[in-house]
């Protein structure tokens, strides 16, 4: 695969409708100065850890850590000179394994989107509680449920009118990994995170027309690649350019709008209780 590629088309479409506006919502919970070890899991292409590594003073560094090579790969020529300082190390791992790494490492741990793409995001959570500091901080963005719904709610009538049972039930899964505020902030508590709490905001997605909407690398990739393979009774195209026609009809000559609920995780990882030496 043509890594630089890859990444420039995740740079060039990606981040900025999708994980941009998620980075700058975890971003507003860190501080100026970072003086103590941090870890960043799904880096991606390295635009948010540049950010951080801008951040860092003293002896502090970043660790990044991906599951994707090639996007890893991109984050090192990007921040190439940090590298050179010692300021950053990258680690490939997928995030359901184990960090390579020891415990009560790190002053502060965050991922943009890692708990949503991580399935199931359990090994992730752990992981990231078992390498932060006693009263470290750890901070977590998501999308959750009620985004899309304008382009869920009318994809699921259009498949029932055409007879899609499989794509309907691949549509309901998919909207099922946005979770609820309840169960995103039940997530942290099980592994034992105390002072939960959790920050929301939308923002919304602009396409100028059905057409560009759909053609667009996130929208394709993340949300049509995962309906038209399952498609049992009618063949894609028409059933492209069927969602098209839709969706042009419901914007009236007006830009789409698709609203995005997002969230931010914040939490800490418990103190270490003194042993007072009394029986």
């Amino acid at each position: 695969m043509d890594f630089e590629r890859v990444a420039a088309l995740y740079d060039r479409d990606i981040w900025p409708l999708w994980s941009g506006p998620f980075a700058q919502l975890l971003l507003r919970e860190i501080p100026p100065q970072l003086e103590q070890p941090i870890l960043e899991v799904f880096c991606n292409s390295g635009e948010l850890s540049l950010v951080l590594l801008e951040r860092l003073v003293g002896k502090a560094r970043l660790i990044a850590i991906d599951p994707v090579q090639d996007l890893l790969d991109f984050a090192r020529e990007k921040t190439a000179h940090y590298i050179r300082q010692q300021r950053v190390f990258y680690h490939h791992s997928e995030l359901f394994d184990r960090f390579r790494l020891p415990d009560d490492l790190f002053g502060l741990s965050c991922s943009n989107l890692g708990l949503f793409y991580a399935d199931p995001p359990d090994t992730m959570i752990e992981e990231m509680f078992r390498t932060l500091q006693p009263g470290g901080t750890v901070i977590l963005t998501l999308p959750l449920r009620g985004s899309f719904l304008d382009l869920f709610g009318p994809t699921r009538t259009f498949l029932e009118q055409i007879g899609e049972e499989e794509a309907i039930r691949q549509l309901d899964m998919h909207e099922m990994q946005y979770r609820l505020p309840e169960q995103a902030m039940y997530l942290l508590h099980k592994v034992g995170f105390e002072r939960v709490n959790l920050r929301r905001q939308s923002f919304r997605l602009f396409f100028d027309d059905a057409k560009s909407m759909l053609e667009h690398a996130f929208i394709r990739r993340g949300f049509l690649d995962l309906l038209l393979p399952v498609l049992r009774r009618h063949e894609r195209e028409p059933v492209i350019l069927g969602l098209i026609q839709l969706f042009d009809m419901m914007r009236a000559g007006k830009p789409l709008e698709l609203v995005v609920r997002a969230g931010c995780l914040l939490a800490q990882k418990p103190q270490v209780e003194e042993d007072t030496g009394f029986f």
